[in-house]
């Protein structure tokens, strides 16, 4: 099975959040597709390796989070 042809990240500042935002794109999820989500951690995601070609890339820079007041 392939898991992997589009992959796409976005930043949540709070796991409630991430559960929010998951239950939507899995409400709209096409009858014939499949939709995987995974959760990282910012820690998880700093110890990420990336690679282009041959050479490893740097580990992209942690979204900002914002404060909502």
């Amino acid at each position: 099975m392939m898991k992997q042809f589009s992959v796409y990240l976005k930043h949540c500042p709070s796991r409630e959040k991430a559960l929010a935002i998951s239950k939507r794109v899995g409400g709209q999820t096409p009858s014939e597709g499949d939709v995987s989500i995974m959760f990282f951690t910012d820690k998880q995601f700093g110890q990420v390796l990336n690679f282009s070609g041959k050479k490893e890339q740097a580990v992209e820079k942690k979204p900002d989070q914002f404060a909502l007041f």
